[in-house]
């Protein structure tokens, strides 16, 4: 995922989820956020964010969103 992606991602939770940042700092989120994710696919980590958001009423952690490609690990 680029950085624009992950920022729109997170202001996509944000605006699904009020609680999402909680008075944390959007910055140090997006830093940590796009070191998990730069490497990730945004239309599958979009898909389960979708799926998520139509199961939960609680903002998803990164371990959520995570799509493994377990070709990687072989």
């Amino acid at each position: 995922m680029t950085k624009k992606e992950v920022k729109e991602m997170l202001s996509f939770i944000d605006g699904v989820y009020p609680s999402f940042v909680n008075g944390r700092d959007m910055n140090s989120i997006f830093n940590s956020w796009y070191l998990i994710f730069q490497s990730q696919d945004n239309i599958k980590v979009r898909k389960k964010l979708n799926d998520w958001i139509a199961k939960s009423s609680y903002p998803p952690a990164p371990c959520n969103l995570l799509c493994a490609d377990w070709s990687d690990y072989e």
